[in-house]
């Protein structure tokens, strides 16, 4: 059962990789940037506006609602 847990998380992992993309990866489009990426003037992936950066991965940002 250890084997099954272990290749579950090590697919999430690359999933969670593929997706969002690293931060400061270089680039050329944006296209070779994940989910949440652009790629910015210096030919490095940043963040949509709409992201934050968290640990070098861009998260979508969570709206908060005040009373």
């Amino acid at each position: 059962m250890a084997w099954l847990r272990l290749a579950a998380l090590l697919a999430l992992a690359s999933a969670v990789a593929s997706q969002h993309g690293t931060v400061g990866r270089p680039c050329e489009v944006s296209t070779d940037c994940g989910t949440g990426n652009y790629c910015a003037g210096n030919k490095r992936c940043a963040c949509l506006t709409t992201y934050v950066e968290i640990d070098s991965y861009c998260w979508r940002k969570c709206r908060s609602f005040r009373k």
